[in-house]
């Protein structure tokens, strides 16, 4: 079964490329924890006044049986969010954690 994946971009138009790579990050998830039913990403630049440049917020759901892993970090204080992909990288790197921390709570 091919899990659904939506993806949503807020306030910004997204880099070429953008929905390929989540869509490649997804399926190494997928291998991770072969269950996942369905994947939402948004990304979006948050409204803020400050005094760096724009920050990337990357949201992640992975729908799996039984329940739901969820990314949903801001990183304010990280200039490395600045770039979408960095801020796409960390994001899909934290859902992989939580994803095998998840799957070893379920298993084992």
């Amino acid at each position: 079964m091919t899990a659904n994946v939506q993806i949503t971009f807020r306030d910004f138009e997204p880099p070429q490329l953008a929905e390929e790579r989540i869509r490649d990050r997804f399926d190494r998830l997928v291998t991770i924890y072969p269950p996942i039913t369905a994947c939402r990403v948004v990304a979006e630049v948050p409204h803020r006044h400050h005094k760096k440049g724009r920050l990337y917020s990357i949201h992640i759901e992975l729908f799996v049986p039984g329940g739901e892993v969820a990314v949903n970090r801001n990183h304010d204080d990280k200039h490395s969010h600045e770039d979408f992909f960095v801020a796409l990288r960390d994001a899909f790197n934290a859902a992989e954690r939580q994803l095998r921390t998840y799957s070893q709570r379920i298993h084992g």
